[in-house]
């Protein structure tokens, strides 16, 4: 009895061995998350078959990590196996603490990693720790660096991103009209700043007119614009012709101070609805709506704002590459769209994202934006879904020459679009200005999904949309959450009731058993 029970030790502990020994040569991770966040995603595994050279991924991380960091660092290391995996003799990985040396320390900060002051907890002694978390990505003579790894959850996207600048012969142009930069929130600083990291963005100047065409622009970024002449309009006409990408953020009203509304008129309302898109001159309210701070003397209070028009995935087009993993937008003071099938054009029009079946729209001009006047005009309103966001694909007419009006100066006009033109719209620019992205940062993977698709097709999308973002719980009607607020305080006594139950009847049971055992033992 004793030999066997030795030998059935002994081959558990052989069989966990083995066990391990392939584990470590063949890992294998089941990974359950919804958007798959720990598998390297398709889009990735395509940059890293693409590289036509080694690239090399050097980690400066310092090597004794204080004890709340060791958990990040572990994922990071996870993911660059991952990448490794994938890449094969295309990637390299390199470690490097620079606190080794000081040659190593000042190899890092020329790459531009600086060194991160922690206070940490050392023998029951606060200390302040100098550690280093950056990574630098090099292909061939170009490098691009992450000076500090905040957060693993958006490092993939961050390492995929930096390989397909460096691999890229040069960066794609990005022609940007619209308002100058400015310091008061209103202005446009955070996206464009997030993308220069990858594009190479340039202020439309009048002198530039002639040289917006596809080849030397792969996108134009028209943002709130105001009066634009004939010359204007027909170098964004004609571009869009060449088979260019317009980015189309309309504003129909301008929000002044106190909350008071003035109307935009700009040309380019009439340009996109030649194309199929009407930017209607009235604003979006719903039910289902993101909560705004509003200033009452000294006191600062945060409602629900039915002006702030909060989109869910069920409002997002599932079968668009911009919005099909996205989980939430908010669209503050936006107009809606009419996708107009009267236009002169053979393409097609997508609403991408639109209201909830609760919303309403009032008037511009008779609009009161205070939250107790947005109320009572979302009750009064008559409800229904409306178009917020919209993608236009070609072929366009011209606003100019044939039916249209005459191109200025007597120039040639090409009256039809080339392949490949498209159009992305929205009744509002103040989702994507700065002081909006400070406070809803999932806005800006929408506009980056549909730059990277017009300028790169979808090589990045399918990374960031599965970035961690907003997931707001789902609007419920009131019995809904009468029931639930009830059954959560019955659940605990109900849940001790029944495992009392449980209890009593197993003793009980126990007491019978025991009972006619002893009564045959006498």
């Amino acid at each position: 009895m004793k030999i066997n029970s030795l030998i059935t030790v002994a081959a558990l502990l052989i069989a966990i061995a083995l066990v391990n020994y392939l584990a470590a040569r063949h890992p294998f991770r089941a990974d359950i998350t919804e958007n798959g966040i720990y598998t390297l995603s398709d889009s990735t595994k395509k940059i890293l078959a693409r590289l036509e050279d080694v690239a090399t991924i050097r980690v400066y991380f310092t090597r004794e990590m204080p004890p709340a960091l060791e958990p990040m660092s572990r994922d990071v290391e996870d993911l660059l196996d991952e990448f490794k995996r994938a890449a094969g003799t295309r990637l390299q990985i390199e470690h490097v603490d620079p606190g080794s040396s000081s040659m190593e320390e000042q190899r890092a900060q020329l790459l531009g990693i600086p060194p991160v002051q922690l206070n940490v907890i050392n023998q029951d002694k606060q200390e302040v720790a100098k550690i280093y978390l950056g990574i630098a990505v090099m292909y061939g003579d170009k490098q691009q660096v992450i000076p500090v790894v905040q957060d693993a959850a958006n490092l993939e996207y961050e390492l995929a991103e930096a390989l397909v600048n460096v691999s890229s012969k040069e960066l794609k142009n990005i022609a940007w009209w619209g308002p100058k930069d400015v310091n008061d929130g209103s202005g446009f600083k955070i996206i464009k700043d997030f993308l220069s990291r990858r594009y190479k963005i340039s202020d439309v100047e009048a002198q530039m007119l002639s040289e917006l065409t596809p080849e030397h622009y792969s996108a134009v970024v028209l943002v709130s614009p105001r009066k634009l002449d004939d010359d204007e309009l027909f170098a964004l006409d004609q571009y869009l012709m060449a088979g260019g990408r317009i980015i189309a953020l309309v504003d129909r009203w301008e929000l002044g101070k106190e909350l008071s509304l003035t109307p935009v008129n700009t040309e380019a309302a009439d340009l996109v609805m030649n194309y199929g898109a009407t930017v209607e001159d009235s604003l979006v309210l719903d039910e289902q709506n993101a909560m705004a701070a509003f200033s009452g003397g000294v006191v600062t209070y945060h409602v629900p704002y039915p002006y702030w028009v909060e989109v869910r995935k069920s409002g997002l087009d599932s079968a668009n590459p911009v919005t099909a993993n996205l989980q939430s937008i908010v669209f503050p003071w936006d107009s809606p769209l009419a996708l107009n099938p009267d236009a002169q054009n053979s393409g097609s029009a997508t609403a991408v994202a639109a209201s909830t079946d609760n919303s309403a729209t009032i008037p511009g001009k008779d609009a009161n934006l205070e939250p107790q006047s947005a109320n009572a005009a979302l009750r009064s309103g008559a409800r229904g879904s409306r178009i917020l966001a919209a993608m236009l694909t070609g072929p366009f007419k011209s606003y100019f020459g044939g039916a249209g009006r005459p191109a200025p100066g007597g120039r040639e006009a090409k009256v039809e679009s080339a392949e490949g033109a498209r159009i992305f719209v929205a009744g509002s620019s103040h989702w994507m200005n700065d002081r909006f992205l400070q406070t809803f940062p999932q806005n800006a993977a929408l506009f980056q999904n549909v730059l990277d698709l017009f300028a790169m097709g979808d090589v990045l999308i399918g990374i960031r949309s599965r970035e961690e973002t907003s997931r707001p719980i789902a609007v419920m009607p009131d019995g809904a959450r009468v029931f639930l607020r009830y059954a959560n305080l019955a659940a605990g006594p109900l849940l001790l009731a029944v495992i009392g139950a449980m209890a009593f009847a197993l003793r009980r049971r126990h007491r019978r058993a025991a009972a006619r055992e002893y009564g045959r033992a006498a």
